[in-house]
């Protein structure tokens, strides 16, 4: 399960987030969400100009491995995560 932080609500199954899509130069550690092979996720944004590439790390309950792109990758950023909607109480 994802558990991206967004000033202090953490995101959860079914919560909502607000993206603003004017950012498509995000900041190291900006959540983002990114869009790799037609697949939508949403990661935290690391630069690595020592090997000229990105790296998309998961904040997750779970242990995964860093997603590495290069310039060559087919690779779009919708957008960095500004707010989180939590999932109505029934």
């Amino acid at each position: 399960m994802n558990r991206a932080n967004i000033d202090g609500r953490t995101i959860e199954d079914g919560d909502y987030v607000i993206v603003d899509r004017d950012v498509q130069t995000p900041r190291d550690n900006d959540v983002i969400v990114s869009v790799i092979d037609d697949m939508a996720n949403i990661k935290r944004f690391k630069a690595d100009p020592n090997n000229n590439c990105i790296l998309l790390l998961a904040d997750s309950t779970r242990s995964f491995r860093p997603i590495y792109i290069h310039e060559e990758d087919p690779f779009t950023i919708s957008g960095r995560v500004i707010q989180v909607i939590k999932k109505p109480s029934n």
